[in-house]
């Protein structure tokens, strides 16, 4: 018994150690990432939080049918049917997008942000159009609109709820590609978040990007390469998108913003670089980044040179 009992005891002493190594480990590697996160000049002033909500049906008995719109959506169906993104892109939310409906509705401004065109409701698999401004505008604008919506009804899925900063510049993204499937100009709602998504997508590649934010999955990408910034690189390109809702809460400017967001990206950028093994895209994707900022400076320039 008593040797039994001073084996108990060795192996509770031997866990201890091995319990407080990797406390100790654990620690050091929390103050390295925090050491790490200061050297984020711009992002590390990001101090607000967005709850990602999703858009419930509030319009009541105030949807109303309508062939215009219904003959719109079946072009804008056939435009993506024929740009073979669904042999592309099979993961995507397929069934959805064969079954969307889509509806006007004079109570859009009252459920939407100002000056919203339309919108896609996931909850019921309907697109709503705002009359109030869709119909002032010109058949290019129209298409676009309802094309970038239906990008929406196949990026949507239960797995990326929390990704959801990112749903416009990916569905501007998957819209302007089947616009050019088909030879089509694209009218971009969301330009400047559309480049920040394109230096994301330099970083994993267009197609595993979009796989990863359909997953659930880019967020923890991102932040395995940017100090655990991926949350907040989501929050900062909502609030770029929806600018005009936010500006008198917040203490940044438009362009502050965007260099938050591009100090992420650029970081992320440069730690994904230093793990390429081919110098030629390791190159590649520095000086994609480098060309495609949308404000440089040194401070930029300094971190891309840092590979």
């Amino acid at each position: 018994m008593k040797k039994l009992s001073e084996k108990l005891l060795l192996m509770i002493t031997w866990i201890g150690c091995i319990l407080l190594v990797f406390s100790t480990v654990s620690l050091a590697s929390t103050y390295i990432k925090q050491r790490n996160r200061e050297n984020y000049i711009y992002a590390q002033k990001w101090n607000f939080n967005i709850n990602w909500v999703e858009p419930s049906n509030n319009f009541g008995k105030s949807l109303k049918s309508n062939s215009e719109l219904d003959t719109l959506l079946e072009t804008c169906k056939n435009y993506y049917f024929t740009s073979n993104l669904k042999t592309q892109y099979p993961f995507l939310s397929w069934d959805n997008f064969e079954k969307v409906k889509i509806y006007e509705s004079d109570k859009s401004s009252e459920n939407t942000n100002n000056g919203n065109y339309a919108l896609y409701l996931s909850i019921d698999n309907i697109i709503v159009v705002n009359p109030e401004f869709f119909y002032n505008e010109t058949e290019f604008s129209k298409q676009s609109i309802i094309l970038h919506e239906l990008a929406h009804a196949l990026i949507t899925s239960d797995k990326n709820l929390s990704e959801g900063g990112l749903n416009e510049p990916v569905a501007e993204n998957l819209a302007c590609t089947v616009c050019n499937y088909n030879n089509l100009k694209y009218d971009f709602g969301y330009i400047d978040t559309s480049y920040l998504y394109l230096l994301i997508c330099n970083i994993y590649g267009t197609d595993n990007a979009l796989e990863a934010y359909y997953n659930g999955t880019l967020i923890d990408k991102l932040n395995s390469i940017s100090d655990d910034y991926g949350k907040e690189l989501t929050e900062i390109i909502f609030v770029i998108n929806n600018y005009s809702n936010y500006k008198d809460r917040l203490k940044f400017s438009y362009s502050d913003l965007v260099t938050m967001a591009q100090d992420i990206i650029v970081h992320a950028t440069v730690n994904m670089a230093n793990q390429e093994l081919d110098l030629k895209h390791k190159q590649y994707m520095i000086d994609f980044c480098s060309d495609n900022l949308l404000i440089k400076d040194t401070y930029f320039t300094s971190l891309l040179s840092q590979n």
